[in-house]
């Protein structure tokens, strides 16, 4: 072989080794980039969306036997790929087993529905999972607390808390539930592009929705204190004072029916119609006299 031909081939692969080893970091950065969770946001009302849920999902919520309660929000995913959206019940709490045993969680997005006992749940229970979400599409979440029909004072006066885990995983991967952690490959080390602005304040991957207020030490949520009251010349008497919808976490089996108060009036009407009937009864003896 010539010189000249010898310097030709040496410079063909030399080039093919370079176009290999373009196309091959190429072909990471994209792996990478797909397996990375896409930015979340969460809105309150389908329209303000934002890196996290304003409030609590279902703060001062009552709840009495055979009754429900349903809240929703909105998932949007803000990423620059396709994602499945994932959500879980997790940090479950309350210091009465009866409650949770008597509670139940439905979640809805569109045509995907999951539900959980709240006894159940453990450390994570999925609710959704592998609901599709295009690039910049939003989706509605509808998520149902119910109450079991409980006799007597069953988890009367008794409260729980938990919260939402809401995930978005790219679709570039298989869609897992939200308690499962997806490990993204080791990527190959790259210069690191400068990240875009992410639109409408999106997080993570990931986010928790706070269900409720959070517990105290003695299974009980931590009340907002009172405001002091306003000195009054005249004596007044203290109404009912009406729970504050976020000072409370749920509450189960509140209703109050006065039972007692019946039975007393079935009493009295008793003992006035045998005073009746005996005073009609008298009334043609004293005539014939």
């Amino acid at each position: 072989m010539t010189p000249v031909v010898r310097r030709r081939a040496s410079a063909l692969a030399a080039l093919f080794a370079v176009v290999l080893v373009t196309l091959l970091t190429v072909l990471t950065t994209a792996q990478t980039a797909a397996a990375t969770d896409p930015p979340i946001a969460i809105s309150d009302d389908g329209v303000t969306y934002a890196a996290a849920y304003p409030g609590q999902l279902f703060g001062g919520v009552f709840l009495v036997p055979s009754k429900s309660a349903t809240r929703t929000f909105w998932v949007k995913n803000t990423g620059p790929s396709g994602a499945n959206l994932a959500v879980a019940l997790v940090d479950v709490a309350s210091a009465d087993p009866a409650l949770l045993a008597a509670l139940r969680i439905t979640a809805h997005a569109d045509t995907h529905t999951g539900s959980a006992n709240l006894d159940e749940a453990g450390d994570c229970a999925p609710l959704l999972q592998g609901v599709p979400l295009a690039q910049g599409a939003s989706v509605q979440v509808d998520v149902t607390l119910a109450m079991d029909n409980v006799g007597g004072t069953t988890a009367q006066g008794s409260v729980a808390a938990f919260n939402l885990l809401v995930k978005l995983t790219s679709d570039d991967v298989a869609a897992p539930d939200a308690c499962v952690t997806v490990d993204p490959p080791t990527p190959t080390p790259t210069p690191t592009p400068t990240p875009a602005p992410t639109p409408d304040g999106g997080g993570g991957g990931s986010v928790v929705i706070p269900g409720t207020p959070p517990l105290s030490d003695t299974g009980t949520s931590t009340p907002t204190p009172p405001p002091a009251p306003t000195p009054s010349v005249t004596p007044t008497p203290t109404p009912t004072p009406t729970p504050t919808p976020d000072d409370e976490g749920i509450k189960g089996n509140t209703d109050r029916f006065y039972q007692e108060y019946f039975v007393a009036a079935w009493v009295v009407e008793l003992v006035l119609g045998g005073l009746l009937a005996w005073r009609v009864m008298r009334r043609p003896e004293e005539e014939g006299a």
